[in-house]
């Protein structure tokens, strides 16, 4: 039933099973048009996206976005991590406004199942714990724009916002992937600058043409 497969999903997701938790998820959105359903044996969703069980299991619907964020996201150990239990078929993605213990907003960007971009709003003044992936050596981060450094201890980097404050984490491999597309930008827009334009180059000569 629907409010089955959203608690086992949550429990999945908290055990950090995300593939587990994601074939629930599959589960709970199966497609259900025919009167005929077995509901013993699992329901499904109906077109209008409600959870399937007659007439209709609103806990299926709360427990399935629940999951999802379970997955994304977790706080219960005082701790915020990120992609606690993120399943193999999302490979890439993004998600903001999710919400987390001790008052604050979280968004982050991955790609092939690493975090490219995390960041955490204060939404009340407090200490914000967050766990850093393993491969977090070195990660740029900066508070309301402006870069700062900040002491990690097990893995754990502990922050004071006020109330407003912006956070925003980029692991050291995709922050200096940036860093060098924009140096490589900015040298392409100089040397397009310095571009001769087509109707000149036609009438250079040879050696004008190949720079001598």
């Amino acid at each position: 039933t629907g409010w089955s497969m959203g608690w086992k999903m949550n429990f999945w997701a908290r055990l950090h099973d995300g593939d587990h938790a994601y074939k629930l998820f599959a589960d709970l959105l199966r497609p259900c048009v025919d009167r005929k359903t077995n509901m013993t044996n699992g329901g499904g969703t109906y077109p209008n996206l409600f959870c399937a069980h007659p007439p209709f299991q609103i806990d299926g619907n709360f427990g399935g976005c629940a999951g999802i964020a379970e997955m994304l996201v977790q706080s219960q150990t005082g701790e915020i991590e990120l992609l606690p239990a993120l399943p193999s078929a999302w490979k890439s993605g993004s998600f903001k406004g999710l919400k987390v213990r001790g008052g604050g907003e979280v968004s982050a960007k991955w790609k092939e199942g690493r975090l490219t971009e995390a960041g955490l709003k204060a939404l009340v003044p407090g200490s914000f714990r967050i766990k850093l992936p393993v491969d977090s050596a070195n990660m740029s981060i900066k508070i309301n724009q402006k870069a700062v450094s900040l002491p990690v201890a097990d893995g754990i980097l502990e922050v004071a916002l006020q109330a407003g404050d912006q956070l925003a984490l980029t692991p050291a491999n995709f922050a200096l992937t940036e860093i060098r597309f924009k140096k490589q930008f900015r040298k392409l827009a100089a040397d397009a600058t310095n571009l001769v334009p087509v109707e000149d180059f036609v009438n250079l000569s040879e050696a004008q043409r190949a720079g001598k």
